[in-house]
């Protein structure tokens, strides 16, 4: 649904689908060379891989902004804040809204 709801908003975007490995993940960061990536995890045993990811991305691609969200972190106590990630969602207008305001800033400013 976050796909939909920012191609619906003029994003173009690449939905990759779940459970999908880190290797397909930063395979495709290479090929579509996004300006953020955005990663949602639903149950909690995930957030430990999802931590992963967001390294091997910052690492790889520093210039990537990434963004987490997803039902495994509502209650973490915000662990969230202990990543190197550039926003948390706790919802897709919220991710929308930081997202928009982001990129708008960025361009206007070339």
């Amino acid at each position: 649904m976050l796909a939909d709801v920012f191609e619906y908003h003029g994003w173009n975007t690449y939905y990759l689908g779940a459970a999908l490995p880190m290797k397909s993940i930063l395979n495709a960061i290479e090929e579509y060379q996004p300006d953020l990536v955005a990663l949602s995890v639903t149950m909690a045993p995930y957030l430990k891989t999802c931590k992963d990811i967001v390294g091997a991305i910052r690492e790889k691609y520093p210039n990537v902004k990434i963004a987490v969200g997803g039902r495994a972190f509502t209650t973490t106590e915000k662990l969230w804040e202990k990543w190197d990630i550039d926003m948390y969602a706790d919802s897709t207008r919220g991710l929308l809204s930081w997202a928009n305001d982001t990129f708008n800033e960025r361009l206007t400013s070339l």
